[in-house]
């Protein structure tokens, strides 16, 4: 269901003229009415799964202060500054200061956000015997040598037969 009348007319005009592009000016493709459904089961899947955090986070207001944060968070393109991350929930006329105190003041542990999620995702893998994940190392290039765990080590970005070295920080990602 379109709640904006640009999208419901691109969606009546695709679904009467199938055999044309209608491109919006900001280059985003309309989605169709079944697209539109899924989206809103992929959202609610998404608030099921940040509404685990309610362990985390010791008041109700803290809670869906970082759920919608974290909400943001998904919807926005290019760099995730806090002040745009506040902008995509429509609050950037209004004080800012208790969504950093979110980051700031609140009593809670990165690993803790993880821990409900996982242990939700691991209820679908019950009947298996194995899981497979994926790994990568990252990269993160720093300047200063007082920095916990910096070390010198190759640039992947060098070429084979040149190697860079640079100072930074490794890290391993999981999917």
């Amino acid at each position: 269901r379109p709640d904006f009348p640009l999208v419901a007319y691109l969606v009546s005009q695709q679904a009467r003229y199938p055999w044309r592009s209608h491109t919006p000016s900001w280059k985003q493709q309309v989605c169709s009415p079944y697209q539109l459904a899924n989206m809103s089961t992929l959202l609610d899947s998404l608030l099921h799964l940040l509404r685990l955090w309610e362990t985390v986070f010791s008041q109700e207001r803290t809670l869906i202060r970082a759920m919608r944060l974290a909400l943001g968070q998904v919807l926005i393109p290019g760099c995730r500054h806090l002040s745009r991350i506040i902008a995509a929930g429509g609050h950037e006329h209004r004080d800012w200061s208790a969504d950093y105190r979110v980051f700031s003041r609140s009593p809670w542990q990165q690993k803790d956000l993880f821990s409900p999620i996982i242990a939700e995702g691991m209820g679908y893998f019950n009947e298996r015997n194995h899981m497979t994940l994926e790994g990568d190392f990252t990269h993160l290039p720093k300047t200063g040598r007082h920095i916990p765990n910096v070390h010198c080590m190759r640039d992947p970005m060098s070429p084979p037969f040149h190697v860079n070295l640079l100072y930074g920080l490794r890290f391993m990602h999981y999917t």
